[in-house]
């Protein structure tokens, strides 16, 4: 006879019942829709400060609240800085991290390290620019020829 099992997560594989211990499976357990039902049916609230949006269960998950609240806290993959996604276009605008390509020798790089380089603040880094360039032309002398 088949266990009962309400929350579809322990229905994944090698997961074991909490009140059993019993092995769970897909073979060994069937979900109880009344139950399911019932669960999508309670009313839940987002959790991320100053939202106010409340809603069914399965309204949370239908509408993906958790993916587009404006006052979610989310990370930067580039400078890994923390800020509410309603504030993602100021912060990729500002964010230290991201990519910028050189102007004098076409590479992509941090924007933190061009401004340095463009500053002149890092001579070294303006001589590299220039090496890259030099070797650039050459390469595309050698592929002309």
């Amino acid at each position: 006879m088949p266990n009962i099992v309400s929350c579809v997560s322990l229905r994944q594989k090698d997961s074991i019942c909490p009140e059993d211990k019993c092995s769970l499976s897909e073979d060994t357990t069937q979900e109880d829709t009344l139950l399911l039902a019932e669960i999508h049916k309670m009313t839940v609230k987002c959790t991320n400060r100053g939202c106010s949006w409340q809603g069914s269960l399965k309204q949370w998950d239908e509408e993906g609240h958790q993916q587009t609240c404006l006052l979610a806290l989310i990370t930067c993959r580039y400078c890994e800085i923390s800020f509410m996604r309603s504030q993602r276009e100021e912060h990729q605008a500002e964010c230290p991290g991201r990519l910028k390509h050189c102007f004098l020798c076409s590479m992509t790089t941090r924007v933190e390290v061009y401004q340095v380089k463009l500053q002149a603040a890092s001579p070294f880094l303006l001589v590299l620019c220039l090496i890259v360039v030099y070797h650039r032309s050459t390469l595309d002398v050698v592929h002309r020829d």
